[in-house]
Order: structure tokens, then sequence, then C-alpha cells
């Protein structure tokens, strides 16, 4: 009975870390990706800074793209060595310096700080609640010269956490390493707070670990915690332990009832034992039973842990000895049977992941404590699959020193394939691949506020295919979506890298220009040559498989040298423009400028 009952925790046990474990890989792997981000930029910056100093019109929309990559990140932007921000997203108007910020101030006084995580604030422009991850930016001989800084919304790591199935009463939470809370689903208690006398208070500071608490209404509930990789938080997990544990207590109730009848046989006479017995045989069926369920339940976790794809390996350090099973070998395109050398599995890996996997693996080794990692493995055809290691060093009891790992290893390749696939369909057009209206208008926003700081001017253009639906109509939608990409090439080798090429949809595409002089009439001068290049490449014949087609657009165009216009005012001024141009004959380039001013 009392081997059971522990296999009923072990199992609430093990569902808690679970879901730690799989919220704690999605915390990681997000913090990695904005670090690098940051790193991005601060390489940038720095180099900009050893070859002449930084050149906003190129640094700003460097960061916006870098943003674009980033969904989880509010905004990012550099603050100067005297904490003001000039350049990056959602700066605004208002000015905005953050040299009083710790987080500034500790990257300003210490060199080699790294990452910096803050505390949870309140952003200055909403009073929305946020974190920031910041990077130190040095002049070439090594003074300080500013921040490279990435916001989090809190209510980012809340809608996470929402899609996780917790039961009635589970709970999620992430906190600092000094208890702070961050973020929790559901909501209990304010964010920002220190650690109460709640159900969180048996924390400690060790990288992982669990108990069993009390739920508010009292119900037993098993809590597993862990530290999110390398940074400075820890998620925990609740879950009620009443449904792990309901067939012990069946378990536990039969046997009850045999130690009962027991006890009674003393006192019964002949017939009373012969009753006895019947009792003895119908609680021994009904002991079955639940073994019967129990068994059946232990099937369905080996099937669930099999469904997921999971393979188990085992490394002895001391002998060099590798041990995988199938799945694993699988993965790694191993050979079925046979030892395992360690450097098959090495070679086998990405040379671009290949030191970094060397070097968490062998600190895990020196250190202990948990091992995970994610790279790619390169199989025959050079095709590569993205996996998943994770393992956990165990020491010897004559040393202090690492011995072996055991772990598992599974395929996250389809899970790299969708978080691609999600950012692509959220900000690019799926028939062309350019831009979409929503990152359009994040580009155009940014370039207003670019040209606000720099009095530089743009240009907005709108281009229209001339008779498309009817070329749509005769010729069939294959054609007429094989010109649209066509056009969306031939767009894209008529402007810079820095400006944007988007569809707008059907046939309407806009073109964003930035840094153009800050005379109006010069802007103008430079938006008309890009317009007459657009021309002539859109007059070039259109060439498909069985025949070649022509066609010509009737472009509008519009200035923005000055903040009096949103940007739906300047679709619209391009839209009326480009409308001029087609009473015009088409085929040609109308400002939205001259039709004000009367000049057609």
């Amino acid at each position: 009975m009392v081997h059971s009952l522990r296999q009923a925790q072990d199992r609430a046990l093990i569902a808690a870390q679970n879901v730690t474990w799989l919220l704690e890989r999605d915390l990681a792997g997000w913090f990695d990706k904005i670090d690098l981000t940051l790193a991005a930029v601060q390489e940038e910056a720095e180099r900009q800074l050893a070859v002449g100093g930084i050149d906003p019109s190129r640094l700003d929309p460097f960061i916006v793209r870098q943003r674009d990559r980033q969904p989880t990140l509010e905004d990012l932007g550099v603050a100067s060595a005297d904490g003001s921000v000039t350049m990056g997203t959602g700066i605004g108007s208002a000015p905005l310096n953050i040299s009083q910020r710790p987080y500034f101030i500790r990257l300003r006084d210490v060199p080699n700080a790294g990452l910096v995580i803050s505390a949870p604030f309140q952003r200055y422009r909403n009073g929305e609640k946020i974190i920031a991850l910041a990077r130190r930016v040095n002049r070439p001989n090594g003074d300080f010269a500013g921040v490279v800084v990435g916001l989090i919304a809190l209510d980012q790591f809340e809608r996470h956490f929402a899609f996780v199935n917790l039961g009635s009463e589970g709970q999620v939470v992430m906190r600092s390493l000094d208890h702070v809370t961050v973020a929790r689903f559901p909501q209990s208690e304010p964010r920002g707070d220190a650690a109460g006398e709640d159900w969180m208070t048996a924390e400690t500071d060790s990288v992982e670990g669990s108990y069993v608490t009390a739920s508010p209404a009292g119900r037993a509930r098993t809590v597993a915690y862990r530290k999110v990789g390398q940074y400075p938080f820890t998620i925990t997990v609740g879950l009620l332990s009443e449904d792990a544990m309901a067939q012990w207590r069946l378990y536990a109730g039969g046997i009850a009832a045999l130690l009962v009848l027991c006890i009674l046989i003393s006192g019964l006479s002949a017939w009373q034992i012969a009753r006895f017995w019947r009792a003895r045989d119908a609680a021994t069926k009904k002991l079955e039973l639940s073994n019967l369920a129990l068994q059946k339940s232990e099937e369905y976790l080996s099937l669930a842990l099999e469904s997921a794809g999971l393979g188990v390996w085992e490394l002895d350090r001391a002998t060099g000895r590798l041990i995988a099973d199938a799945q694993a070998r699988r993965l790694h395109a191993l050979p079925a049977e046979g030892p395992l050398d360690p450097d098959l599995v090495l070679a086998a890996i990405h040379p671009d992941d290949r030191a970094n996997f060397h070097y968490s693996f062998e600190r895990t080794l020196q250190v202990g404590g948990p091992f995970e990692f994610q790279y790619r493995s390169v199989h025959a055809g050079d095709t590569c699959r993205w996996l998943s290691l994770r393992g956990r060093s165990q020491s010897a009891p004559e040393t202090s020193t690492g011995w072996r790992i055991i772990g598992v290893i599974q395929d996250i390749t389809e899970r790299k394939v969708a978080e691609a696939e999600i950012h692509n369909l959220a900000f690019y057009d799926a028939l062309t691949g350019l831009p979409n209206r929503r990152l359009l208008f994040d580009r155009l926003k940014v370039a207003l506020a670019s040209r606000a700081r720099s009095g530089r001017g743009g240009a907005l253009l709108f281009v229209d295919l001339d008779n498309f639906k009817m070329l749509n109509d005769t010729c069939g939608h294959e054609i007429g979506d094989s010109l649209l990409k066509q056009v969306a090439q031939r767009l894209a080798g008529c402007v810079r890298e820095a400006d944007t090429v988007a569809r707008l949809g059907g046939d309407e595409f806009l073109i964003v220009l930035e840094d153009l002089s800050k005379t109006p009439a010069e802007a103008a001068e430079q938006t008309k040559v890009v317009g007459e290049r657009i021309l002539a490449s859109l007059n070039q014949p259109y060439r498909f498989l069985a025949h070649v087609q022509r066609n010509t657009p009737s472009i509008g165009a519009t200035l923005f040298n000055d903040s009096r216009y949103s940007i739906d005012d300047l679709i619209a001024q391009a839209d009326l423009a480009m409308y001029q141009a087609k009473k015009a004959g088409r085929n040609t380039i109308r400002f939205f400028e001259n039709i004000v001013a009367g000049q057609g």
C-alpha cells in the first residue's frame, strides 16, 4: 500500500515537473532570442563607432528590422552615454531618458556586466508594467558609449501561461530570484509584489525542486519550480494532487477492508467464517480490478511518452561509454545497434552549433546540475533537424565531479518551423513575400519618427497596375499571380535596402522611401527619379511559360517632410495622386503636392 501511494505521488509530481519544464524551455528560448537581438544591435553600434561615429539613418532602420524579428519585444532602442533614448521603436515625441534606471547604472559602471535584466517597472509612456533587457555599448577604447535595451510587457508571459491546462485550482507563477512576482496566471496578486505567506513560500534558491502544500480550499497541491535557464527567474507550477491520488485511495480502501475482516474472524462462528471467505473473494476481485486500472494508467503514461518522441540516453564519463535507445539513435542518424562513440554524436551536430554544444556539455560535467541545449543535427543529404537535448549530471559518492549524465532527446523541428511560419504569416504577404499591411504600418510609423528626429524627408508611393483585372479574367488567376510575383521582385530591385516595398492587397503596392533630402524640392526630385525607374522596370515584358504579357503601372506619390499628417492621411494622399495618374492616361506618376497646388 505504501508502494502504490508513492507511485501515485510520483505521478502527480511528474505532471507538475513536465509542465514546469515545458514552460521554462519556452521562456529560456524567448530570452535567448532577445539576447541575440540585443547583441546584434550592440555589434552594429560598436562597428559604426569604430569607423567614425553612429549614423542614425543607418542604425535606426537596423534596430527596426531586428525588433520586427522578435514579436515578444514591445520595443527596442539605443540610449547614449547620458541616458537619452534617441533611436529605436516606440520612442514618441516626448524626450526619454533612462540614466536613473538601475540597469543603466549597472551597465555604465560595470564594463563586463554582459546581459542585465531589470526588475519589473512602470513605463513612462502608458503606465504599462514591463521588464528591460539591456547590453552595454562600448567605444573602440572601451569607454562607455550607451546601452541597447529591449522591453517586454509582463502580460506577454500571462497570455502564454493561459494556454496551459492547470485544472480547477492550478496556478503558474514567474518570479525573480529575489521572489518578486513578474507574472501569474490566473491572477491573484499584483505583479511586482514580494513573495507573501502563500503556497510559494517553500521555494529555495536551488535550481529546481518540488514539494506538496495545500490550496486555498484546503486540497492537496503538488508544486514544482525551476530556474529559467541562465536567467534570473523561476517558473513555478502548482497542480491539484487529487486526480493522481485516486487510484491509491481505491487500493488503500481494499486493504483496509481486508484488515477489518481479519479482526472480525476471531469472533465469528463457522458460518461467519464462510461469509468471510465470500467477502474476501469479493474484496480480492475489487483489488484486482483496481490493480488492472492502475496498470492501464501506467500503460497510458508510457504511450504518451512514446508519442512525444522522446529518446533516452546515458553517458558514463569515466569510461566514455554512450548508451542510447532506438529513438535517440534515429534522431542522430546513428547506427541502430552496437557500441556508440560520443565523437559520432558531436560530428552529427551542425558546425555552427558544435562549439556551443561542446562548451555547455563540458560545463555541465564540471559543475553538475541540469543540462539543456537546442541544436541542429545534420542528416543524409545535408538535411537538418532541430533537436532538444535535456539531461542531468550525477556525482559519484567519492568525488564532487560529475561522472555521468542521463537524459532525453526530442525532435523539435516542427515547432521551429511553426514559429517561423507564424512570424511570416503575421508580417508578410503569402503570395509575394513582401511585407503586409501590418508590417507596412509599423515601418511607416518608424519612418515618421525618424523623420521627426533627423529632419530628413521621406515619401510614400502608391503603385496600382493598369488593367490588371482584365488580364486576370482573360488569362486566369495563375498568370495573374505570377505577374504579381514578378512585379514584387522588380519593385524591390528599384529601391534601396533601407526602403520598404509592401503589398497592400490585390494589385496595389506601397513603397516607403526614407532618408531623402531635407529640402522638399530636392526630396520630390529624388522621389521622381525612383518613380521613373519603377515605370521603366514595370514596362518591360513579363514572360510566362506559353507567352509574353505587358503591363503598366499608375503611380501616386506624396512627401512627408513635416509631422502634420497621420499614416492614414499619407495613404489617402498617395491614393488620390494615383487616381490622377490614371486620369492622365495611365503609365505615369503624379504628386499629391502638385494636385493641391493646381499643377495637375
